[in-house]
Parts: structure tokens; C-alpha cells; sequence
């Protein structure tokens, strides 16, 4: 399986040394039945010869020993990726032998991850091999790279096949960990309601088998994804839950996982002193364990906090440490968060230069990924950055634009809303009064459609004054008296006042123009 393979895999599927498969590989190759693949020590057929080759391979399977050449690479294949994922931990502790570090690690998996996801999927659907716990085994060991290179349309579909092969055995533990790995990754694909059934259904059966630890890490993540979909109090209750139990059972690491999701959801819910304590707490564990990776998770998320409580320079060193460490560990994804969290964090004090510096850098990191989602955020940020920078007005536009369209493609309606209000405000900038009417009708109707009537009021607002600008005042009115009411039924006395001083202000115009 796979379209290429290397000299070392030939020797296996042929039972033979690495030198004879070495001088019998360039024997074909002189022959011109394969030829020399993308880098050096691997090789490929062309389409046709391949296909004429595996006819034969069928037609002669028994003497050829067919069967028993795929189980040899198979396992070659399991055993090899197994030692791999050991150098992905990123606790401390030993590692497998085979690769002499992580660098190495990853080189491997790289060079071979087609031809692993390929295989994965061949032993799924060739029940006659005997065994097709190559796919399971396979779906486990490559979970975490897959996730580091952002490879989820693939972790999603090696994880649904594993899934089902764990189902057809029995395997209830297996079971569990396909379930919880295939939640994590729908997560990050953005579907959410898949991802909450698929950890509802790990936790159900962690539960009926007794095993807490890992039912609680299901839970864990189950509040992760209940969170995306700002159904906040019962993410809160799952990972408050996830910690005690885990607490109980001596999980340090666990509990820290489950802390620093806590956080993350207190920050939604704008406890930020909670949140702050959450993520220290979180970032204690992990250090005692030895993890610097986790802990510069909880560093990137406390940053977020300390933010939004205006200790905007503890933030800043809070996601450069991050950043470096994400760095260290090839977490491109990560490091571009830390890079866009410090740039917003220097917008803060005053540093915009710098902060369009970081931001322009999470954008091309984001870009190269192809992480849409962050790609959008780092966009909206560095959209905010070029705003008050002089003659760079037009820039910041389209990084508004630019970030709104990535947010509807990508479905984050509250993303969507938010980007819509800032190029709305973007645009009366520059005095195109008509467009950031629009903008900002376009987040009303979002923040509406989404339930957030705070973002609505405010949007509201906004509308109202591009409205003005644009001479509509009769519309304007209107407007700030929406805002107004929607302050009032939240009980935001200081959003309402300034909604009603508007609403004076354009009332009189009105009447002078009138007059």
C-alpha cells in the first residue's frame, strides 16, 4: 500500500537483508521496472507496471507467498511507528531505540505517513490477512503525529476504521480510545456535535467498564468540545468533574489537562481571576511532572487571562515562553497561537509595530498549515493592529475582510460576527459609510441569530453610528434605540446610557437638519 517504499520496508516484504534488497531494487530500476522516488533510498513504479505487477502478485499469491510478505511489512510498519510515537511523548522518561531522537522520529513518519495511512486502510479491508489489528495499531501510534501536522481528514478516517475494526473484536477498551481519539480530531475539523457524541460514547463506556481514569479524560474532552458550542455550564461541570476525579486518583498530569480546559472555558464566561488561577495551577502540574511541552499549553492560555485583566506585560512573557517552546517541539500550529496571543498582548501597551511584526508572522505560519481557523484569528488581530497605525488604514480593511471570509467558511458564526463589526469599523474609517453599513447589519444579524445579545447591543451601536456617518438618520434612531433596549435586559446600565446619549445626539441632528 502506498505509492512509493523504502529500501529498508523492501526488505522486510522480501524476508531479506537490507544490502540484497538494496542490490536487487537497483537491478529493477535498471530494468526500468521502478524507478527512484522523491528522495533518496526510496522508489516507485509507474502506474501501469504497478498495476500489471499486483495482477501477477494476485494470480501467484500462494507460491508467491503473498499473504506473508504484506504481514512482514505490516508489522514492520506497526512496530516502527510504535517506536516513533515514543519520542512524540512529551513527557519525560526512555524511548524507544530504534530512532536516536525526535528529529529522527519525525523523519520517519513523514517520509512514510501515505504509505501508513494506506496501509492502515489495506488491513482494514482485507479480512483475509488473518488479523487487522494492523489498523488499530497504526490508528494509536500515529494519533499524535497526525495531530502535529494537522493531518485530521486523515486521523478522522484511519480512527472511524479503527473504531469499527475494535467493534467487530470486542474490544471495548480499544473501543474508548477510538472514540475519545476520533472526538478530538472531529473537534478540530469543527464538528462539534460529532465530536460531543463521540466523547459522550467513550465516557458511557469508560463508565460501564469501571475504568475512572479514563472515563474522567473522556469527560475531560467531552467539556472541551461542549465549550466550542458555548454550552459553558455543562463544559465547566464536565472539567471540574474530570479534575476532582482525577485529583482522587493521584493523575497529576490528568488533572492538569483537565484545569487548564477549565480555564479556557472560565475566560468564555469572563471569570477571569478563576481562569488565571486555573491556568497557574495547571502550568505547577506539569512542571512537576516534567512536561514543558503541557506546561506551555497552560503558559499560552494563562497569557489569554492576564490579558483580559489588563497585566498586559506578564501576558506578553507569558506567550513569548510559549512561543520558544512550541517552537523546540516543531508545534508550528501552537507556536502561531503563542505568536498571535503576544502581538495582541503589545497592542495592549502601546507597541503596535511589534505587534503587526507577530501577527503578520501567525498569519504566514497559520497560511502554511492551512489552519483556516487561526489563519482567521491572526487576521482579525492584525487587522486591529494596522487600524491606528498612520496610513495603514486600507491594510486593515483587508485583513478584516480578509479574516470575516474565513470565519463563514470555516462555520464560526461568533468568529464571523466579530470580524464583521471590526471591518465595519475599519470601513468608516476610511469613510466608505455605506459598506460598514452593511458590515455591521451583516454582525447584528449574526450576534442575533447566535444568542450573544451583548455583541448585539454593541453591534447595534456600531450600526448606529455608521448610519449617522452616512446621513441616514432616521435609520441611525432607530438603531440606538435597539441597542439601548437590549442593554437594558441585560441590566448593562452603562451600555444603555451611552446607547440613549447617541440616540439624543442624532435625534437633534435630525431636527436641526430638519429646522
Amino acid at each position: 500500500p502506498g505509492p512509493d517504499l523504502a529500501t529498508e520496508s523492501a526488505a522486510h516484504l522480501s524476508d531479506t537483508g537490507p544490502d540484497q534488497a538494496e542490490e536487487t531494487l537497483q537491478q529493477l530500476a535498471e530494468a526500468h521496472l521502478i524507478e527512484p522516488a522523491s528522495s533518496w533510498g526510496r522508489w516507485r513504479m509507474h502506474d501501469l507496471v504497478r498495476l500489471y505487477a499486483d495482477e501477477h502478485g494476485r494470480t501467484h499469491a500462494t507460491p508467491d507467498r503473498r499473504d506473508s510478505a504484506r504481514a512482514r511489512l505490516f508489522t514492520h510498519y506497526q512496530d516502527t511507528a510504535r517506536a516513533a510515537d515514543s519520542h512524540l511523548d512529551t513527557l519525560p522518561g526512555p524511548r524507544a531505540p530504534r530512532f536516536p531522537d525526535r528529529a529522527a522520529a519525525l523523519r520517519w513518519l513523514d517520509a512514510e505517513h501515505t504509505n501508513l495511512t494506506a496501509t492502515a486502510n489495506a488491513a482494514a479491508a482485507a479480512p483475509g490477512l488473518g488479523d487487522s489489528s494492523p489498523t488499530v495499531s497504526l490508528a494509536f501510534s500515529l494519533a499524535r503525529f497526525l495531530a502535529l501536522r494537522r493531518s485530521f481528514d486523515d486521523a478522522i478516517t484511519l480512527t472511524a476504521s479503527a473504531l469499527a475494526v475494535c467493534r467487530g473484536l470486542g474490544d471495548r477498551h480499544g473501543e474508548g480510545q477510538a472514540l475519545n481519539n476520533l472526538g478530538n480530531a472531529l473537534s478540530e475539523v469543527r464538528r462539534f456535535e460529532e465530536a460531543i457524541h463521540a466523547h459522550t460514547q467513550a465516557t458511557t463506556l469508560y463508565r460501564e467498564l469501571g475504568d475512572r481514569r479514563r472515563e474522567s479524560r473522556a469527560l475531560n474532552n467531552l467539556g472541551n468540545a461542549l465549550s466550542e458550542v458555548r454550552r459553558f455550564e455543562e463544559a465547566i461541570h464536565a472539567h471540574s468533574e474530570a479534575a476532582t476525579v482525577l485529583r482522587g486518583l493521584g493523575d497529576r498530569l490528568g488533572e492538569g489537562q483537565a484545569l487548564n480546559n477549565l480555564g479556557i472555558t472560565l475566560q468564555q464566561v469572563r471569570q477571569f481571576e478563576e481562569a488565571v488561577h486555573a491556568h497557574t495551577a495547571a502550568g505547577a502540574m506539569y512542571r512537576d511532572v516534567g512536561d514543558r511541552y503541557l506546561e506551555a499549553t497552560a503558559l499560552i492560555n494563562l497569557g489569554g487571562a492576564l490579558v483580559q485583566l489588563g497585566r498586559f506585560e506578564e501576558a506578553a512573557d507569558a506567550q513569548t515562553r510559549a512561543a520558544t517552546v512550541f517552537r523546540e517541539f516543531g508545534d508550528r500550529h501552537l507556536e502561531g497561537a503563542a505568536l498571535n496571543n503576544f502581538g495582541y498582548a503589545l497592542q495592549q501597551v502601546g507597541r503596535f509595530e511589534e505587534a503587526i511584526r507577530a501577527h503578520t508572522r501567525a498569519v504566514a505560519i497559520h497560511r502554511e498549515l492551512d489552519s483556516r481557523h487561526g489563519e482567521g484569528q491572526a487576521l482579525g488581530n492584525l487587522g486591529a493592529a494596522l487600524l491606528v497605525q498612520v496610513g495603514r488604514l486600507e491594510e486593515a480593511v483587508s485583513a478584516h475582510t480578509r479574516a470575516a471570509a474565513v470565519f463563514l467558511e470555516t462555520g464560526d458564526r461568533h468568529g464571523e460576527g466579530k470580524e464583521r463589526s471590526n471591518l465595519g469599523v475599519a470601513l468608516v474609517q476610511v469613510r466608505r459609510f455605506e459598506e460598514a453599513v452593511h458590515a455591521h447589519a451583516q454582525a447584528v444579524t449574526v450576534f442575533r441569530e447566535t444568542g450573544d445579545r451583548h455583541r448585539e447591543g454593541a453591534a447595534l451601536n456600531h450600526l448606529g453610528g455608521a448610519l449617522q456617518r452616512a446621513r441616514r438618520f432616521e435609520e441611525a434612531i432607530r438603531a440606538y434605540s435597539m441597542a439601548a433596549a437590549v442593554f437594558g435586559e441585560l441590566g448593562d446600565r452603562d451600555g444603555e446610557e451611552a446607547a440613549l446619549q447617541a440616540w439624543a445626539v442624532t435625534h437633534n441632528e435630525l431636527w436641526l437638519r430638519q429646522s
